[in-house]
């Protein structure tokens, strides 16, 4: 078993861009990333 967790508002973007490469393939999860950077 894995258990991911945040440590905080700073680390919440790392958070949910992890979330993301566990539920969606690489270039979906770069893609959203770079939107979310925008």
């Amino acid at each position: 078993r894995h258990l991911m967790i945040s440590h905080g508002p700073a680390t919440a973007m790392e958070f949910a861009i992890k979330i993301l490469s566990h539920l969606t393939d690489k270039k979906k999860t770069e893609e959203i990333h770079q939107q979310l950077l925008a």
